[in-house]
């Protein structure tokens, strides 16, 4: 069983902190075996491995819509483009797109639209999107899990179980087949409170 983190951000990200190098050794600590490094409407990662972690293609688009990740494709996607456009695009490419944080509390996520477009799949669980986690368990929505690490030390605060090997390919098959489940294992020290607090209020709800 594959442990990967499908949403990892690195230097080339404005505000990213990692380096590709140091996402990889924090990922070995915490038993991941791949990462995919989205970076914001910039291509990065690479098929290859890293202190022993595969690295995969990937990017963060910020799209007419909202954020979505793109998987497996070496090629740069726009930003403005339509969530539409860029899952038809990315299809006939062969990889797959996934939802970021649809339900976040800011403006800048998919909402209900993650559940209409025909992503490959939405982000369930995020390392940082608490209120976007708890919507999605309470309503029971299938999804996959990515840390959305901006620092090395992040990665692996939410990360996907797949039946699967370290395998570029066999992974995004395992996406498209939504062969997979999400986990959500932020540390307590990389909270901050500012997201316990919207948390507490939803779970009241």
């Amino acid at each position: 069983m594959l442990k990967i983190d499908l949403h990892v951000h690195s230097k080339n990200s404005a505000d990213g902190t990692g380096t590709i190098e140091e996402n990889a050794i924090s990922a070995k600590k915490r038993g991941i075996g791949a990462i995919a490094i989205c970076d914001h409407d910039f291509l990065s990662g690479g098929r290859r491995k890293v202190n022993g972690i595969l690295i995969l293609y990937g990017q963060e688009i910020s799209t007419k819509e909202g954020h979505v990740l793109v998987l497996g494709v070496k090629k740069r996607y726009a930003k403005g483009i339509g969530a539409r456009e860029l899952v038809k695009k990315v299809r006939k490419a062969g990889g797959v797109t996934i939802a970021a944080h649809p339900f976040a509390l800011r403006p800048d996520c998919l909402g209900n639209l993650s559940l209409e477009i025909g992503f490959d799949a939405i982000e369930r669980f995020n390392g940082k999107a608490f209120g976007n986690n708890i919507q999605n368990i309470m309503h029971k929505r299938k999804g996959v899990g990515g840390s959305d690490a901006h620092s090395a030390q992040e990665v692996g605060d939410a990360y996907t179980k797949m039946p699967c090997e370290a395998n570029e390919k066999e992974i995004l098959e395992c996406i498209k087949e939504g062969k997979f489940a999400a986990i959500w294992s932020t540390k307590l020290r990389n909270i901050p409170l500012r997201y316990c607090a919207k948390a507490r209020k939803l779970l009241r709800v």
